[in-house]
């Protein structure tokens, strides 16, 4: 019998918060009791739940494959699907891997639209995950990437993770609850925020003090992402087509206004009273992705704006009906 996991991959939209996923997921999410066949996820406004997830069995349908070639190649071998995924994950334009597991192949995929999967013997697949595993020991995360919030922590990590607890306290995420900190304010132990405990088992942490320095035993998990604010937080209106302006991450892929910030007085920019550095939106208008984006602001003699200056509205009124929008900025 035919087994289908259809996924409509990201819109144009930016993704909103875990809180929102959910409730898309509540709405959109339809199971056969049988045997959760016919599953159809709405993954326009969705995080983490389906993105990271390995779906055993399975090969993306024939004749919808758009190959990405890996150093000029059809495929790459990987010892791993966490390893698959990290190949699609390193390519920006990938949208889906599949892995056969017996030869260690790994195929990427850039197909957009609707992904319809199939069983196949000796494949496994997933579609893009923007969550990596940083390397262990690592207090910060790769260039490029955030720490994912506590809200999808331990999702995160269960998906990420291998041999994460299944059940008892170490299957929760550790360090929500105060009365299992080590000091007043969490760890120093332990890197800020979300993390895996690599050597030993598994068990997610978030860690709430700012100053925790890694021992050596825990992998942060980190989502190549960045903030988008909305271009002037004074004004009350939305040109978005969601007609939600709060500020969210977004993929790298996604499609956003350019806006950028100068250090010091530069030809082009102009500034806002209340903010220490110049704004300015590029000629031409630009709608691009982060990677271009970032670009664009270097070109320009600026570079992109903290999330701290685009709240602050630090662009405001520099042009191109960006105001109402959410634009990218470096965070």
């Amino acid at each position: 019998m035919l087994f289908y996991i259809i996924t409509l991959l990201y819109g144009s939209n930016a993704l909103h918060d875990m809180k929102t996923m959910i409730k898309v997921l509540d709405a959109n999410v339809m199971l056969n009791t049988t045997n959760m066949a016919n599953v159809m996820l709405n993954t326009t406004n969705m995080d983490t739940n389906a993105e990271c997830e390995t779906f055993y069995g399975q090969d993306i349908r024939g004749g919808t494959f758009a190959h990405i070639h890996i150093d000029g190649q059809w495929s790459v071998d990987t010892n791993s699907d966490a390893e698959c995924r990290s190949q699609c994950f390193d390519h920006l334009d990938c949208t889906g891997w599949v892995r056969q597991p017996s030869t260690g192949n790994c195929w990427l995929t850039k197909q957009t639209g609707l992904i319809l999967w199939d069983n196949e013997n000796d494949r496994n697949g997933g579609l893009r995950c923007d969550i990596i595993l940083a390397e262990q020991g690592s207090n910060r995360c790769p260039s490029g990437t955030v720490n994912v919030g506590q809200d999808e922590c331990l999702h995160a990590v269960e998906m990420l993770v291998p041999n994460h607890p299944v059940s008892g306290v170490r299957s929760t995420l550790i360090g929500v609850d105060p009365s299992q900190w080590t000091h007043s304010n969490g760890w120093n132990h332990v890197p800020p925020g979300c993390s895996a405990m690599t050597r030993g088992d598994s068990a997610a942490h978030w860690n709430v003090n700012p100053n925790g320095v890694n021992t050596g035993g825990f992998s942060l998990l980190c989502r190549h992402k960045h903030y988008v604010v909305k271009g002037n937080s004074l004004r009350t209106n939305c040109a978005e087509n969601n007609q939600d302006c709060t500020t969210q991450l977004s993929s790298t892929s996604s499609l956003h206004p350019v806006r950028c910030c100068a250090d010091v007085a530069t030809t082009g920019y102009i500034k806002s009273e209340s903010c220490s550095v110049w704004g300015s939106s590029p000629q031409g208008c630009l709608t691009l992705n982060w990677e271009e984006a970032n670009e664009v602001c270097k070109a320009a003699e600026g570079r992109l704006c903290t999330k701290t200056e685009m709240e602050a509205s630090c662009t405001r009124s520099t042009g191109c009906g960006f105001d109402d929008m959410l634009v990218w900025t470096v965070t």
